[in-house]
């Protein structure tokens, strides 16, 4: 998922749990979550592709979303990515 596409859906996933189920203004969010009134506002525009963290946990809070909820309805489900894999470690007998 392009970043583009990931802040839209956080934009909208914010948005609507703001608005339409919890009734809360952007400035009443802004107040109690710590986060500055602009900056909700960039994320909810999509304007902010990439909000820290702690950013996105205190406007979770706030809406009554748990922070992995928030991300897994940002992003769809989760697949587990392809780490590279350690070496192996060497033996004694490779010395």
């Amino acid at each position: 998922m392009v970043d583009t596409e990931r802040s839209s859906a956080l934009a909208h996933v914010i948005k609507t749990f703001r608005t339409e189920h919890v009734k809360m203004s952007r400035k009443e969010l802004a107040k109690r979550s710590g986060v500055n009134e602009s900056t909700i506002q960039k994320i909810e525009d999509g304007r902010s592709p990439n909000p820290g963290i702690f950013t996105i946990a205190a406007i979770a809070v706030e809406l009554g979303l748990d922070v992995t909820d928030l991300l897994r309805r940002r992003t769809g489900p989760l697949r587990p990515q392809s780490l590279p894999r350690p070496a192996a470690p060497k033996s004694a007998d490779d010395s």
